[in-house]
């Protein structure tokens, strides 16, 4: 390889110091084509970098082209080719190339005479890109030319993939204190303490499997009465997490109406239809308490796993959920049941995630063991029931990380 002239040496030495030193991304690309166009002597120049969704060559930064973006197919023309081998192409006559497409002429108002177009890759050899000069001011590229250009590519290459590093950097610490706000909200919005309510004990717990959480579960004072609630957002991303609060804003407007609970469970579904995007959904079970504890209404929204204990009896009750998760179908009608209860009655409202997780051998811990864990506890104060429970799940897992969100209330008529 020929050895760089004096004069291209230090404008290289001096470009690769400012890139060392500037950290954003858009900066720098502008930097390296503005300073590209003047080591090369040449009329203009463009970066194109690899999309890592479609895997298309696209103009980050194209010199005296507007607001115009480009976009070449993976391999194809020019620079399609150069970033998909490596190899880099000097054309003497553009236009007597087949391989050079005229369209990108036409739709810049420009003419192409003579260019050079070089890999963007980085030190472990992935190729990012390519950095393209146009029109050489004085004849065309040379050999020296395509030696000088490789030689800047290199460094930009380094320059680029750390500005890159370091946005994905600042964008994971801004998402991360997003994420720690989001659950400090969602923490704060969780019932301190159990209401008192005569004739009932209750608790209830969320285990996230994340910052936070698509469960969540409320007790709504309504005087006359009192709102239990459990629900559960398909999903385990900060989408859920925000859908997961709209629910619960929702259902504590719409228990402020004296309405029947399957009305208003109705009203919250045909609220989050108007809003749910698609492939969304909230399972929930809701209880209407009566102060006194001789009886609840209930209404299941597809939340499964609903289990009623009765007093001196070791065999569950299933509460079925017979209505479709929330948001799914407008205009649905929700059925409520009303139960009559003894003193000593248990009822068990989990989260799928409880019932669901899974040990190391994948084996699913299953409602069966719910229930047993449960009936081993019976007499525990229902907090304690829920803590000893999760404890149970949790071990089950063999240390593993948790999957999914837990969420467990429980509550016994008393005498």
């Amino acid at each position: 390889m020929r050895a760089l002239s004096n004069q291209g040496l230090v404008a290289l030495l001096n470009l690769a110091r400012v890139m060392a030193e500037e950290t954003d991304l858009e900066k720098l690309l502008a930097l390296v084509v503005q300073e590209a166009t003047a080591i090369m002597d040449a009329d203009r120049s463009s970066i194109f970098l690899v999309d890592d969704t479609t895997g298309e060559l696209v103009s980050r930064v194209a010199e005296k082209t507007g607001s115009k973006i480009i976009r070449v197919p993976p391999g194809k023309g020019i620079v399609g080719h150069v970033a998909a081998t490596g190899e880099s192409i000097l054309i003497e006559d553009a236009y007597a190339d087949a391989r050079f497409h005229q369209d990108v002429d036409r739709k810049t108002g420009f003419r192409t005479n003579n260019l050079l177009t070089v890999p963007l890759a980085c030190s472990d050899g992935k190729r990012i890109g390519a950095l393209q000069v146009l029109n050489k001011r004085d004849g065309s590229f040379d050999s020296s030319d395509l030696e000088l250009c490789l030689a800047l590519a290199a460094h930009a290459a380094v320059a680029i993939e750390q500005a890159r590093l370091h946005m994905i950097s600042l964008e994971r610490q801004s998402l991360v204190a997003a994420l720690d706000i989001a659950r400090q909200v969602q923490e704060s919005l969780r019932p301190k303490v159990s209401p008192d309510i005569e004739g009932w004990e209750l608790a209830g717990r969320v285990s996230p499997c994340m910052q936070t959480s698509g469960d969540f579960f409320d007790f709504i004072d309504m005087q006359a009465r009192v709102a239990i609630i459990v629900a559960d957002v398909v999903g385990h991303d900060v989408g859920s997490a925000m859908i997961a609060m709209a629910a619960r804003a929702f259902m504590r407007a719409c228990c402020t109406q004296d309405t029947a609970l399957g009305a208003m469970i109705g009203r919250v579904n045909d609220l989050l239809c108007e809003d749910m995007s698609r492939g969304r959904f909230v399972t929930s079970c809701t209880l209407f308490l009566q102060p006194g504890g001789r009886a609840f209404s209930y209404c299941g929204a597809g939340h499964g796993g609903v289990k009623l204990l009765r007093h001196g009896s070791d065999a569950f009750e299933s509460l079925d959920s017979r209505s479709p998760p929330l948001g799914l179908i407008a205009g649905h009608p929700f059925v409520e049941t009303d139960v009559a209860v003894e003193p000593g009655d248990l009822v068990i409202i989990p989260s799928d995630g409880v019932f669901e997780a899974f040990s190391k051998s994948r084996e699913i811990f299953g409602l069966e063991r719910l229930q047993q864990a449960v009936l081993r506890r019976r007499e525990l104060p229902v907090a304690e029931l829920i803590k000893e429970v999760f404890a149970e799940v949790r071990a089950y897992q063999s240390r593993r990380h948790q999957t999914d969100d837990w969420t467990l209330v429980c509550l016994r008529a008393s005498p």
